[in-house]
């Protein structure tokens, strides 16, 4: 009686003539690499790691190359948020890259005052609206938080603060 081979083991003959590309390895080791950083970063944040421990858990990923810069620097950029507190993902720009955040610093404090002006404008808009309606008074108060043009304009404004636009 023949041998029942399992799903890997056909895989593996079907693919054993199969190899990577220099550039699909390079590929490959890039997004594990990611992937680490990615966790050490949500540690951090997490309270997991502490300022001390980030020498330290940084170094383990090997040696300290541009790649691996580049990819801590694109990590931590992309969880930049104007709306949010970026205070420990500064300290880590700081700490692991060596580099002042004032840039983004400032960089998300414009943000957060252009979304304040554009809170006050949308408001007084919900208010003029209502007192066409006839609805007016100091109870009324805009709950922007049902607003689905707020929302949009958040949304427009966090994708400028990305670059997306």
């Amino acid at each position: 009686m023949g041998e029942i081979k399992s799903t890997l083991d056909l895989i593996m003959e079907r693919t054993k003539h199969l190899t990577l590309s220099d550039e699909e390895k390079k590929a490959f080791r890039e997004a594990e690499l990611k992937k680490l950083i990615s966790g050490l970063i949500q540690q951090f944040l997490d309270g997991k790691l502490t300022p001390n421990d980030i020498p330290e858990a940084f170094s383990s990923l090997g040696e300290d190359t541009e790649t691996q810069r580049r990819l801590i620097k694109e990590e931590i950029l992309a969880r930049l948020h104007p709306l949010e507190d970026n205070e420990p993902l500064y300290q880590l720009m700081e700490i692991v890259l060596g580099e002042d955040p004032a840039f983004f610093r400032c960089r998300c404090q414009s943000y957060r005052e252009e979304l304040a002006q554009l809170r006050m404008k949308r408001e007084k808009e919900i208010l003029a609206d209502l007192a066409a309606q006839g609805i007016s008074g100091s109870a009324c108060v805009p709950n922007l938080n049902r607003d689905e043009k707020w929302k949009t304009l958040i949304e427009e404004v966090v994708q400028k603060f990305r670059g997306l636009r």
